[in-house]
């Protein structure tokens, strides 16, 4: 005699409806996982393309500057100017530091500009 014979009916239902929850919670997780993961990567492609922008913005200015349009420090300013204006998802921005770090330029707090950001905690 089996193991599922020796069962009650209301046992063996009862096992059927938790294989069947169960199976639904596996296949839900999964489906959501799987929505996660392309949710991210579209997400980390839209501020690739976001930043790419920005990047090609400068680098037009400094080929200007190199071709002699104008002098490095206009092309930095014109760089500056128009990455200002950026925004993206809706209210973010772009920001600029240097190396240092120093904020060049913050469209947001334009008292920033300038500042030394060696001591600022996040």
């Amino acid at each position: 005699m089996s193991f599922l014979d020796r069962m009650s009916v209301p046992l063996r239902l009862a096992l059927i409806i938790a294989s069947a929850l169960l199976g639904v919670v596996v296949i839900a997780a999964i489906t959501l996982l799987s929505e996660r993961a392309i949710v991210f990567d579209e997400r980390k492609s839209a501020v690739r393309q976001t930043v790419e922008i920005a990047h090609n913005i400068i680098v037009h200015h400094h080929a200007e500057a190199t071709q002699g349009r104008y002098s490095m420090d206009e092309a930095q300013s014109r760089a500056r100017t128009a990455i200002k204006t950026l925004r993206y998802s809706g209210d973010e921005y772009f920001f600029i530091t240097d190396m240092h770090p120093r904020m060049v330029m913050h469209p947001i707090k334009p008292e920033l500009d300038g500042k030394d950001l060696t001591q600022s905690k996040d």
